[in-house]
């Protein structure tokens, strides 16, 4: 039977938080949600806040976590590196860069650790929080869907890091919705990931997951990018054949149901035929995203030059790398393994894998799955370049192994 639980508060004190950790938590999370980027660093504005909370509790990493302080010793050792490092680089990058990566890093591993702390002693209910900033998100894609060069013009002048709408205004590339963000693939694969977190954990009404599905969707192919739109296609997949497999095991699919789903759809279609929306749906997927996809098919290059990339960057490997690394970034512009590896060693690589991909003995395997297109983004476009992504990543990764309520389905039964 369906277990049905009475929706709970946002935030639910379960130990003692202080005011600065309840004003961090709420500060933080709309800060990385909604806020851009500060106006010349793409990094957050609470930056500062996180790295007060994290240098002043470092005393509460625990033994199995303790990992981060030989991680940080390597990254600072591969930054000296890069002062005197005269190995062959694909594209040179200043030691300014090399700083302001090595800080930016170390500041995402605190955003891991303030969430991680704040889970353990409050009981949040992040679904609700998510489902928000979806139904933002989705707001900016249809004012870039309606008017995509005004939308450029007014979020330059916000957010004037964002190198791939400037180039856009200067018609050097062809625009894709990025939200706040510089880069339109790490916004499409991380909402591909947590839809699915979302849907494999939130109670809410079948309603409320349908329209999740919707706006997810719509938000993934304003991004254009065909990695998010084929994984958005896949983590649906899953779900759907779960839940179909689940309702084969004796339970009945309620008429109710699928009643809604035919109404949303039949009014989508209506709105979409009546004010011309359809016309421009149909442009962006045939002539916008089609002539992308038929583009990588036609020329044998599906990866969208990455496998070239990988090639390229592998003769660029020095053996120094298994100790430490060069600190410098110019080895490769897609892959994040490699890109880890040349700038801060082998052996750090390790460690940043297992802080960050390893599954927990209590997950199930379907619970860990909205890992999969973090993953994916991290090994096709690195990913952790994008502030904001890693960061959110982090959020969400504390929530689900240390969060009171991590463990929410999407079907409780007995």
């Amino acid at each position: 039977m369906i277990v049905i639980r009475k929706p709970e508060r946002t935030i639910v004190k379960e130990s003692p938080i202080s005011g600065f950790e309840l004003f961090c938590f709420w500060f933080c999370t709309i800060d990385l949600l909604f806020f851009p980027y500060c106006t010349f660093v793409s990094v957050s504005y609470s930056v500062p806040l996180i790295a007060i909370w994290f240098f002043t509790h470092m005393r509460k990493v625990d033994n199995k976590e303790a990992w981060i302080f030989p991680l940080f010793i390597m990254m600072i050792l591969s930054t000296g590196v890069s002062l005197i490092y005269t190995g062959k680089v694909r594209f040179d990058t200043a030691f300014s860069t090399s700083v302001k990566r090595l800080f930016q890093y170390v500041i995402c591993v605190g955003y891991y650790f303030f969430y991680k702390d704040f889970f353990k002693k409050a009981k949040v209910n992040l679904q609700r929080i998510y489902f928000f900033f979806i139904v933002i998100v989705a707001v900016f894609a249809v004012f870039y869907f309606l008017e995509p060069q005004v939308y450029a013009q007014i979020k330059i002048k916000i957010s004037p890091v964002d190198n791939h709408t400037r180039r856009y205004l200067a018609n050097m590339v062809e625009y894709r919705f990025n939200y706040w963000w510089t880069d339109p693939n790490n916004i499409a694969y991380l909402v591909d990931g947590l839809l699915y977190w979302y849907l494999y954990r939130e109670e809410n009404s079948i309603t409320l997951k349908i329209v999740m599905c919707m706006l997810s969707v719509f938000v993934v192919v304003m991004t254009m990018s065909n990695g998010g739109i084929c994984l958005a296609v896949l983590m649906l997949g899953v779900l759907f054949m779960k839940w179909f497999a689940e309702k084969l095991m004796g339970k009945r699919i309620k008429k109710k149901y699928v009643f809604i789903i035919l109404l949303i759809g039949v009014l989508l279609c209506g709105i979409a035929i009546s004010t011309g929306i359809g016309e421009r749906i149909y442009e962006i997927l045939i002539t916008k995203i089609y002539p992308r996809l038929e583009y990588y098919l036609s020329t044998g290059n599906i990866s969208g030059g990455r496998l070239d990339d990988l090639v390229e960057t592998v003769d660029y490997v020095n053996p120094l790398f298994l100790f430490v690394g060069s600190g410098k970034e110019g080895f490769t512009a897609e892959n994040g393994h490699l890109y880890w590896i040349c700038m801060y060693g082998f052996f750090s690589y390790l460690v940043l894998m297992w802080m960050m991909f390893r599954k927990e003995r209590f997950q199930k395997w379907l619970e860990y799955i909205w890992i999969l297109p973090f993953f994916v983004c991290y090994t096709m476009n690195i990913g952790i370049g994008e502030f904001k992504w890693m960061a959110i990543f982090f959020m969400f990764l504390a929530y689900s192994r240390y969060g009171k309520n991590r463990g929410i389905r999407i079907y409780a039964s007995k």
